[in-house]
């Protein structure tokens, strides 16, 4: 209580202005209080002692501090500090002069003599490097805190490392009142401890080579700014990802997941989606096992059935896809219907490809006047036209048009070809009103789509579908989620540029595709353009896309053509993160020749090895990365199955 005073309502107040995460604070610190005895940290749990190492051998060996402070159950710390060079020549020539004066003297015994021999020629050494080859001197203090629950325990560990350390030639010693000091230690840089603890330690001076040559450095981690806790390394570094982390070389936003049955991989796409959630970022995805559904639910988010058996998607309902300008983000009237008609005619061609293209012109041509007609667009007016934004059953359905086509009169002097067009047509509005009523013919069932933040459709049940239908329903869903991409993207792209937000109020996009090689595949060749597409765009608007299936096997199966196979593999150069689970070692050479040698040699031999929840992470233009993921047993609840 002596942090807030006798006004405790003041001082919280105080403290949340200045930015204080009180209730993080309060979850980190320790639990039942902390108190600083002469000898073993007193807390809640248990006790902890800190062992300080004041003496180093002679002689040390390669990766000498790895044997020093890797050690389970306990944390290292160590501080370093550059020496003053001139502060340190002094030191090593007074020293110089010291054991000139051993050697020198009569009454000094022959194993002291070579003794100080010996430290004269090693400090000689020292100076000549520090001189000519320009050494860099540096003071290293090393801790290692040991926690136990009781404090027999803990004095049983704390005399087994001791012994260890002793036999290494370390000598190291739990310091007697100074237990606070070394506690605060954990949080101060070398300088801030210097002015803060009671009991000023330089620490053990070493070249800096000597360092150097103390670890392996072969220490992972990632620490994006912004991310959120996903796992630790195998050397124990933290992974704090955040896919919409940019720097100057992560540019994008695209990632993939491969990964077979039960080794993590939906787990670890649900980690994602959650952390994006928290930050109150939209999100869109594709669900074919249903597995999705609970969290989305806990969300508060919208799931529908993309074959119509629980909502619908209205093909002629007109999303603001376009804007008046590249520098005036206004959504366009003009520019956004002449998309919506572009977009209808796609839809049309994929649900009968043998359409030609005069079919076509005059789809268009019937798709505008229908708008006309039914009184949403008037081609005088331009952009003050109001078709945008409407509630979901202000815009006609399919059977509206089947009507218009059928009351529309061709005159005498019409083709054969325009009459057989519009018979065609007629007969395809007919067949999906007859056969998949449920799915093309009513209105899009959540009202004003684009403001929810969370949003699903299950595609399971358009695998039973022709493949012309369920193509034309993956492509209406997708243009969806471009069009709200881009008109979010927009918006904040607005508010950035006009100093109303800061970068890290930025609302991002995130759009993940599981099983998706029920969505792209070698034979939907326009969904996989589109989607390419999209990829290459998104980083503009803020926007990303996840994919994930169990390996490339079930994206490129084998007797696909080239043209068709090098599209795919566009889809993966696209992405800037590849998270790796295990894979069968059948699939390692289909795996080599779609990501190529971004992976290393020995790093396709591990991916069969990775246990349930390990992720190789190959992060495009920077290191790779193994970890394991590390989601809470909260998370696990709410997943449902996972790791």
């Amino acid at each position: 209580m002596a942090l807030f005073g006798t006004n405790p309502a003041k001082a919280i107040a105080h403290y949340e202005a200045e930015g204080y995460d009180l209730g993080f604070l309060s979850r980190v610190a320790p639990q039942g209080g902390i108190k600083f005895p002469d000898r073993n940290i007193r807390m809640g749990d248990g006790y902890v002692a800190m062992l300080y190492i004041t003496d180093f051998p002679e002689t040390i060996h390669d990766n000498w501090l790895t044997r020093v402070i890797n050690r389970d159950g306990i944390i290292g710390m160590v501080d370093v500090k550059t020496m003053d060079r001139n502060a340190v020549l002094k030191n090593v020539k007074r020293s110089v002069a010291e054991q000139s004066s051993r050697i020198q003297e009569d009454n000094t015994s022959a194993i002291s003599r070579n003794e100080a021999i010996n430290k004269y020629q090693s400090l000689n050494e020292v100076a000549e490097d520090i001189n000519r080859y320009g050494e860099v001197t540096k003071a290293v203090q090393v801790r290692l805190y040991i926690s136990k629950p009781t404090e027999v325990e803990l004095e049983r560990e704390v005399a087994l490392i001791r012994k260890d350390l002793d036999a290494m030639g370390f000598r190291a010693y739990n310091m007697l009142f100074e237990s606070s000091d070394h506690y605060k230690a954990l949080f101060l840089t070398p300088k801030k401890q210097e002015k803060q603890l009671k009991v000023k330690r330089i620490g053990q001076q070493m070249p800096a080579r000597t360092l150097g040559g103390g670890y392996y450095f072969d220490h992972a981690q990632l620490t994006d700014p912004t991310g959120a806790y996903f796992g630790q390394t195998l050397t124990g570094g933290p992974v704090i990802f955040d896919i919409f982390h940019s720097d100057k070389i992560r540019k994008s936003f695209n990632a993939i997941v491969f990964g077979t049955m039960g080794m993590g991989k939906s787990t670890l796409l649900k980690m994602i989606a959650e952390e994006q959630f928290a930050k109150g970022n939209y999100i869109r995805g594709f669900d074919k096992s249903g597995e999705f559904y609970d969290m989305i639910m806990e969300q508060g988010g919208q799931y529908l059935a993309l074959d119509g058996s629980d909502g619908k998607l209205n093909m002629f309902e007109v999303y603001a896809t376009a804007t008046m300008s590249a520098k005036d983000l206004t959504p366009s009237q003009v520019g956004s219907f002449q998309q919506q008609i572009a977009k209808l005619t796609m839809q049309f061609s994929l649900l009968n490809p043998e359409l030609k293209e005069d079919d076509k012109n005059n789809l268009r041509i019937w798709f505008t006047n229908f708008y006309i007609d039914w009184g949403l667009w008037n081609p005088e007016i331009d952009e003050e036209n109001d078709i945008l934004g409407l509630d979901s059953n202000e815009y006609p359905i399919l059977s509206d048009f089947r009507d218009y086509l059928k009351g529309l009169p061709l005159g005498k002097s019409a083709s054969r070809e325009l009459k057989r067009t519009k018979e065609k047509v007629l007969t395809l509005i007919e067949d999906l009103i007859t056969s998949n009523g449920r799915m093309f013919n009513g209105h899009t069932s959540i009202n004003h789509i684009e403001e929810e933040q969370v949003v699903f459709f299950n595609i399971d049940g358009l695998v039973n579908l022709s493949e012309n239908v369920s193509s034309c329903q993956l492509y209406t869903a997708l243009n969806l989620f471009w069009s709200q991409a881009l008109a979010n993207g927009r918006k904040m792209n607005r508010k950035y540029y006009n100093q109303e937000i800061t970068v890290d109020e930025i609302e991002r996009f995130l759009i993940l595709i599981d099983e998706c090689q029920n969505v792209i595949n070698g034979n939907n060749p326009r969904l996989v353009e589109y989607i390419t597409t999209f990829q290459r765009e998104m980083r503009k608007f803020f926007a990303g896309i996840v994919f994930a299936t169990q390996s490339p096997q079930e994206i490129l199966p084998d007797g696909n053509d080239s043209q068709v196979i090098s599209k795919l593999k566009q889809i993966f150069e696209l992405t800037q993160y590849k998270f790796l689970l295990r894979l069968d070692q059948s699939v390692n050479e289909k795996m080599k020749n779609t990501l190529g040698d971004i992976i290393k040699e020995s790093e396709y031999d591990l991916i069969p090895q990775l246990s349930q929840g390990q992720v190789l992470l190959s992060i495009q233009g920077a290191n790779n990365l193994v970890f394991n993921t590390r989601p809470t047993k909260q998370q696990l609840e709410r997943f449902k199955g996972g790791i």
